[in-house]
């Protein structure tokens, strides 16, 4: 069985996992460090200490309003 990934797609796939991973920053630039040395990258850097790497470092502290939706009964209606 074929599924179409080329060693590109796998590739990219382990440094976005390194990247995304629960590591500390030390271990997580270990890990990117011996990626790299595999791969024979040398120019992928992660991104800046200041930004954080979690999906939760892109969210806003108060979350947009979400509609409001109210439920009746047969009676209520008019």
């Amino acid at each position: 069985m074929r599924w179409g990934l080329t060693e590109a797609h796998l590739t990219r796939a382990n440094f976005q996992a390194a990247l995304h991973s629960f590591l500390p920053p030390a271990e997580k630039k270990q890990l990117i460090d011996q990626l790299q040395e595999a791969y024979g990258f040398v120019h992928f850097t992660l991104p800046s200490s200041s930004s954080s790497t979690s999906p939760s470092g892109t969210r806003t502290s108060t979350p947009p309003p979400k509609p409001s939706v109210t439920f009746g009964t047969w009676a209520d209606r008019s």
